[in-house]
């Protein structure tokens, strides 16, 4: 994994996603303060908890919104982050988060917490 800052770009975080497998699921239940420093995935167990979150189950993502700006066409899709969130080892064996865009209109983003950070 490449490490360091790149051109005007600042590196202020880096996972390898080597360690524990998260199933396919377990990315679920994350409308625990939403969008604060307290927010959580039920589902997560451990370092995952603390420090990954998704956006809720059905909450509508930003071209359905309109917030993007395409006023032309409607787009987006609504998060299902239990059904397309998941970390655990490639083909290589290197550690991955995998996210699959799959569904008509469903997406899954998965967002790291460093502000949010417990300490």
């Amino acid at each position: 994994m490449p490490r360091g800052d790149c051109g005007p770009f600042r590196q202020v975080f880096a996972e390898d996603f080597n360690g524990d497998v998260v199933p396919l699921g377990s990315f679920s239940d994350c409308d625990h303060h939403a969008d604060t420093k307290d927010a959580y995935c039920g589902g997560l167990r451990g370092t995952y908890r603390d420090d990954w979150w998704a956006y809720p189950s059905s909450w509508q993502d930003t071209a359905t919104s309109g917030a993007d700006g395409n006023a032309v066409r409607s787009v987006g899709g609504t998060y299902r982050p239990e059904d397309t969130v998941s970390v655990g080892p490639a083909e290589s064996g290197d550690g991955r988060m995998s996210i699959r865009m799959g569904g008509p209109r469903t997406a899954g983003p998965s967002t790291r917490r460093p502000s949010y950070r417990r300490r």
